[in-house]
């Protein structure tokens, strides 16, 4: 997978675990957003890094976390954000791309 699209994913990744934690969406958003089995599945048929799948992956079981263990949703929320952080500051800077391209292509 173009490392361009996978950036694009873990910004997206970090905005909805950011806006999960401060309710401005629910985690039902977010699933259907991003943590979904099908984003899963597709970005694993894209040849995406499997750190990335795997965040997604987890993101999946946040509303599990919230209905069994309610406490522990926002160390779980800041323990995602913070794998997709330290992945997304060790890519290059980008600043030739379109970026609306590479985000219609996701």
């Amino acid at each position: 997978m173009n490392k361009s699209i996978e950036k694009v994913l873990l910004i997206n990744i970090i905005g909805t675990l950011e806006a999960i934690s401060n309710n401005a969406i629910s985690i039902s958003e977010g699933e259907k957003f991003l943590f979904s089995p099908q984003k899963t599945r597709k970005l694993i048929n894209m040849g995406c890094d499997d750190r990335i799948v795997s965040i997604i992956e987890e993101g999946c079981e946040l509303e599990d976390i919230e209905s069994i263990i309610p406490h522990k949703l926002p160390e779980n929320i800041l323990k995602l954000k913070k794998r997709a952080l330290d992945i997304i500051m060790k890519y290059e800077k980008i600043d030739n791309i379109d970026w609306n391209e590479i985000i219609g292509s996701i």
